[in-house]
């Protein structure tokens, strides 16, 4: 006779990929958090980024769920991290409204330190997991409905326009503590499609769409030097 093997209850997986991404946020590596949960590395690696073939794990054991989520911040970190996620996260919430008195509130910070994180070159390991918290509750509420007044929100809005500074749309949770990621603030940066998508929708102009109509003026002005004409579609190329 043969026994049914008697599966483990599952549950959304995205709560815990996001609490390991708030934990990695203050520089802790998945494998270390797996190692503090107890369950098995690749449990782990499932959620964030897949695995050959298979996307990142919607589902989840409970069982798993609970030990991952048991892992505190206090647990698996130490000393100070990398600041570049802290200040995106700081930045993407300051250009959506934000103001940072009131995220100084929420991290238990006062407002000066909060805006001195923009020049630290490292910040504490236990203030970019809060950061990081705060990120993910707040990146796609409207401050004026949490208590915000619109001349605050506002003002902060206009700060953050006017140093450049990316939406939470504009990064993705897998790429926003990497220093070498850009931002995606139109869906084709990094092209002339992208600079024309700043230009027509009144974006700020990030610095890979710049960079495409340098190189593009650059070749157009050899292209003068030399007599040659413009090639056909040149205006729509990276």
């Amino acid at each position: 006779m043969t026994t049914r093997r008697t599966l483990d209850p599952m549950t959304d997986a995205e709560p815990v990929a996001r609490h390991v991404r708030e934990l990695m946020a203050a520089g802790v590596s998945y494998a270390r958090i797996a190692a503090a949960a107890g369950v098995n590395v690749s449990t782990v690696n499932h959620l964030l980024y897949g695995r050959v073939h298979r996307p990142r794990a919607k589902r989840i054991t409970i069982r798993n769920a609970r030990l991952i989520l048991a892992v505190d911040v206090s647990q698996v970190t130490t000393g100070r991290v990398d600041p570049t996620g802290t200040q995106r996260r700081l930045q993407a919430l300051m250009a959506v409204g934000w103001p940072a008195v009131h995220l100084g509130h929420t991290l238990s910070l006062h407002p000066s330190y909060v805006r001195e994180l923009q020049r630290r070159p490292q910040v504490y390991s236990t203030t970019a997991h809060a950061m990081a918290v705060a990120y993910n509750r707040l990146w796609n509420k409207q401050p004026e409905r949490h208590g915000i007044s619109a001349q605050a929100a506002n003002r902060s809005r206009n700060y953050a326009r006017a140093k450049g500074w990316p939406p939470p749309a504009a990064w993705d949770d897998d790429v926003i503590d990497d220093p070498k990621a850009a931002p995606e603030w139109t869906g084709h940066c990094g092209t002339m499609r992208g600079w024309k998508a700043h230009r027509e929708q009144d974006i700020p102009m990030c610095a890979a769409c710049q960079n495409a109509f340098d190189r593009k003026q650059a070749r157009e002005q050899a292209r003068t030097l030399c007599g040659a004409p413009s090639l056909p579609g040149e205006s729509e190329a990276a």
